[in-house]
């Protein structure tokens, strides 16, 4: 048992330092990974909110402009459509003979 007590240990010591290299350097990827995407979210964000600020904009834009001037006029009746009505507009497949 003395005779391979040395090489077991020593290749239990290789073992566990290859392992321990590999999780630092695992660890160390992660970490830049979590950085980029945190960067990415960063820069999506502001997208997002370059955005919004053009899609107010232009809805202030809309809100100003006199429809009248733009040819619009005021509905002569307003109807709704009924949440529970009969369908009034239906397909019929033509059918060839």
């Amino acid at each position: 048992m003395p005779n391979r007590l040395i090489p077991i240990l020593s290749l239990s010591c290789a073992t566990l330092f290859v392992a321990y290299v590999a999780l630092v350097i695992a660890t160390i990827f992660f970490a830049a990974l979590e950085t980029k995407l945190a960067a990415s979210m960063r820069d999506a964000e502001s997208r997002i909110a370059s955005l919004e600020t053009e899609y107010y904009d232009a809805i202030e834009k809309l809100n100003s402009t006199n429809v009248a001037s733009a040819g619009f006029h005021q509905p002569r009746s307003v109807e709704y459509v009924a949440a529970n009505g009969k369908p009034t507009v239906t397909f019929a497949p033509s059918v060839s003979r």
